[in-house]
């Protein structure tokens, strides 16, 4: 944080209308407090076209893992044009956060990403939105860290994490069956957990060092499925 003195903006662009924007702010106080907030913004359409005619002739055939022999042409898969359309765009969001006062040391930061697909992954239509994964992660870590007079060092740290992940993807439903003549497949995965640890050292007379330490972890929640609705 002392590095930065106050606020910094930055802002980028490039091809494919990309575009990248952050604001951060750093100090270190005179009463003894240091600190660096940062937010960050990422935006990209991507091609606007693809072409996946080559794709055809490379490898023609998909096939599933669970069953090899069950194989079926691209052509069957998709339509007889193979262009994509806007489907290649890229977003995500950052956000960092950092106290430290003395041995007390604060961190947080918070990162979400949103990615379209072109390729209609796992047999989904082609050329077809929306179709896209989230990713978002986020933490908070706090850290003590001291060395008393009797030569005694404390170290230990707290850190909380977080993991979320949503996936859409659309394919052709049964309206015989009752569907819509497309459903939607969405995913879905979350954790989150809890890890600590401490340390002990304590040194003696000459270069003779102790040391005792101990860590854990808690996983509070581990969740995944996959859906169909429509």
């Amino acid at each position: 944080g002392r590095s930065y003195k106050g606020i910094e903006l930055s802002s980028e662009a490039g091809t494919l209308h990309s575009y990248k924007n952050r604001i951060s702010y750093g100090n270190r106080f005179q009463n003894g407090i240091e600190a660096l907030f940062s937010a960050s913004y990422y935006d990209s359409d991507g091609q606007d076209r693809l072409n996946y005619s080559e794709t055809y002739e490379e490898n023609p055939w998909s096939c599933s893992y669970a069953d090899p022999a069950n194989c079926v042409r691209l052509q069957d898969m998709w339509p007889a044009d193979t262009v994509v359309y806007g489907l290649n765009y890229e977003r995500y969001s950052n956000f960092f956060a950092g106290i430290k006062y003395k041995d007390l040391a604060i961190q947080g930061n918070y990162h979400s990403r949103k990615k379209g697909i072109p390729t209609a992954a796992w047999g989904s239509i082609f050329n077809h939105d929306p179709i896209f994964t989230i990713d978002t992660r986020s933490w908070l870590d706090v850290k003590y860290d001291h060395a008393f007079e009797d030569r005694l060092t404390v170290s230990g740290h707290l850190n909380f994490n977080y993991y979320k992940y949503v996936g859409e993807y659309p394919y052709e439903g049964d309206p015989v069956a009752g569907e819509a003549d497309v459903v939607t497949g969405e995913d879905f995965a979350e954790g989150k957990w809890l890890h600590g640890d401490i340390q002990l050292t304590q040194s003696f007379i000459d270069r003779h060092l102790v040391t005792l330490g101990g860590s854990f972890q808690v996983n509070q929640k581990q969740v995944q499925s996959s859906i169909i609705t429509g």
